[in-house]
């Protein structure tokens, strides 16, 4: 039998500082009570892809970048939380959380779940998502 496995999505505004997506991937692991080293997976939409804030937290603490086309995030199922803002401007109506479930999902690991619904920041959010497997 094996463990528990984590993804943890982003999203995040253009302008957004690093140390404020910090801040709040740091609150989120402690609000679902998890250690860094947890995590597996740090997901986000493929419209980040070569944003600094996301390889900057990838190197901090040590994860895999996942991207995932809007497309398959506004099909991802689970999803609690949903925004009119980023359907608008990203094409999915969730970024965080679909994308956290997403990495589990398409892993074809057991029951994909949100372990943390979206938190929020001014210019950022987190969701952490967990699956056997």
């Amino acid at each position: 039998m094996t463990g528990t496995r984590y993804a943890l999505g982003v999203g995040f505004r253009r302008h957004c500082e690093i140390d404020e997506l910090v801040r709040l991937v740091e609150a989120g692991l402690g609000a679902a009570g998890l250690e860094s080293q947890a995590i597996t997976w740090l997901a986000s939409i493929d419209a980040k892809r070569g944003a600094s804030q996301l390889d900057a937290l990838a190197a901090r603490f040590g994860w895999n970048v996942e991207l995932w086309p809007a497309e398959r995030l506004a099909a991802t199922p689970g999803v609690h939380q949903h925004s009119r803002l980023a359907s608008r401007l990203l094409g999915s109506p969730s970024v965080a959380e679909a994308a956290a479930l997403a990495s589990l999902s398409e892993r074809g690991l057991e029951s994909p779940s949100l372990r943390l619904a979206t938190q929020r920041s001014p210019a950022a959010t987190v969701a952490i998502a967990e699956a056997c497997g």
